[in-house]
């Protein structure tokens, strides 16, 4: 393997082997995902595929997060996934230990779109994860606890498929439901707002309460649309004793700018940071952003 990839992928090993039918292989380590919660946009997969590693985009930094934490985990390993959609992070994460470490490990995986949940909990047990092992909870991680209406439909219906979208989140503070609506999906009432979106009312969990049962967390990887400062502001105290690493999907300036704040006050390194909505020169390539990404390492459990 040669430039521009980090060094640690090649302590791992490319999947050589079959692919499930009707599924398609998504990365290196051959996590498996049902096509029919894909984008369309996806192309076929052969029955039997010789993978390589992935190429140098807006997930580089996640891998490098991920394979690292990994490698550092010791007697067991424990990762969170927040905002996980179908659960991708978290089965690579189960993967990569399956493959190199061998040590007991726990996925906690937390979804609050309702069908997304379930093709999660479908591709825990299609890549052979026993769902009842791990934590997979159906809420939106939030600052405070209780219930929140969630968007899941736009005015337009550009964004309503849930194979095509998976930016859906808590709503904005200025919304408000003009009426209530019946849905043929299960029976679950749709709040229509005033300015045309659609939501539904999801439970919301904080990161202290999913903390709470866990002495040390290897890796927390974050994407919960906007709502990532407050996360971690209600939480940090909570974080900083007992998260080793903390890859966060950040979605404006004035987060990315408080986020580094609150980790840089606790002292954390930061392993990596770049803003959305541009393109990036980084060590392993040329990068093009719409969401930003930081990466933060706790100087309690980790050397750098």
């Amino acid at each position: 393997m040669s430039p521009p990839y980090h060094p640690i992928f090649e302590q791992f090993n490319r999947y050589r082997g079959p692919v499930k039918d009707g599924s398609i292989a998504l990365d290196f380590l051959g996590t498996m995902a049902r096509r029919e919660f894909l984008q369309s946009a996806i192309g076929s997969c052969p029955s039997y595929l010789e993978t390589n590693y992935p190429p140098v985009n807006e997930d580089v930094f996640a891998w490098i997060d991920l394979l690292t934490a990994v490698l550092e985990a010791r007697q067991s390993f424990t990762m969170m996934e927040l905002g996980a959609g179908y659960g991708l992070w978290g089965v690579r994460a189960a993967k990569a230990v399956q493959q190199q470490r061998g040590i007991p490990f726990k996925i906690v995986a937390v979804e609050a779109e309702p069908h997304h949940f379930t093709w999660l909990r479908a591709t825990f047990a299609d890549n052979g994860l026993n769902v009842a092992d791990h934590g997979l909870i159906e809420a939106a991680v939030s600052d405070t606890t209780g219930t929140a209406l969630f968007y899941i439909a736009s005015p337009d219906g550009e964004y309503a498929d849930p194979r095509e979208w998976y930016g859906q989140s808590l709503i904005k503070d200025y919304e408000a439901v003009a009426e209530v609506v019946g849905s043929s999906d299960g029976g679950r009432q749709v709040m229509v707002l005033k300015s045309g979106w659609r939501g539904i009312e999801v439970p919301r969990i904080t990161l202290n309460d999913l903390l709470a049962d866990y002495a040390v967390v290897d890796l927390i990887h974050m994407d919960v649309q906007g709502q990532e400062l407050p996360v971690v502001r209600a939480s940090i105290e909570l974080i900083d004793s007992r998260v080793k690493y903390f890859h966060i999907g950040t979605h404006s300036r004035e987060i990315e700018t408080e986020l580094r704040q609150i980790f840089g006050s606790h002292h954390w390194t930061c392993r990596a940071d770049f803003p959305g909505n541009r393109e990036h020169h980084t060590p392993f390539g040329t990068i093009v952003l719409e969401d930003g990404i930081q990466s933060w390492s706790n100087p309690k459990f980790c050397s750098g």
